[in-house]
């Protein structure tokens, strides 16, 4: 693993505070040095079931939204109805996984506003694929994403 492998891991299966904090600083770098993420007008993290006890993507959109000044509208989606996990499950049923979902929305307008999508791991790349079609169904202007790391494995790349 890579050494944001190695923190991503800490900070997900471990919670540890200070691998967290590393892939938050290192993540807020990233978007002021470039321009087309440093240029959105919101950030949120793919949204994960309310019942989920600790989730990175929320957590990492949090510390990103704080360092860049950049609202978080994480907590302004909810998801409802997801039953399956979408890790446990072949690449082409994963869309519709997510489409078996119901999202209540409850923050700003986002026509024609560029949002940041976050997540903490890219694999196949569905998972971010989906939620900016969505954000874009809202009237999201442009979507772009940002992952903590990207599996070693390019056979499922969208």
């Amino acid at each position: 693993k890579t050494h944001m492998g190695q923190l991503r891991e800490l900070a997900k299966h471990s919670q540890d505070p200070a691998a967290v904090s590393e892939l938050v600083r290192r993540s807020t770098e990233t978007v002021h040095s470039i321009s087309y993420l440093r240029d959105c007008d919101f950030l949120m993290a793919v949204p994960a079931m309310p019942d989920k006890a600790y989730d990175l993507p929320r957590e990492l959109a949090k510390g990103i939204g704080l360092g860049t000044s950049k609202e978080d509208l994480t907590p302004k989606f909810v998801l409802e109805g997801k039953t399956q996990s979408a890790k446990a499950v072949e690449q082409s049923q994963k869309w519709d996984i997510w489409a078996s979902c119901s999202t209540r929305y409850t923050g700003p307008d986002l026509t024609g506003h560029r949002i940041l999508l976050v997540d903490d791991k890219y694999q196949s790349g569905i998972t971010i694929q989906y939620w900016a079609s969505k954000l874009l169904e809202m009237g999201a202007a442009e979507v772009h994403g940002l992952s903590m790391v990207k599996t070693l494995r390019d056979t499922d790349n969208l």
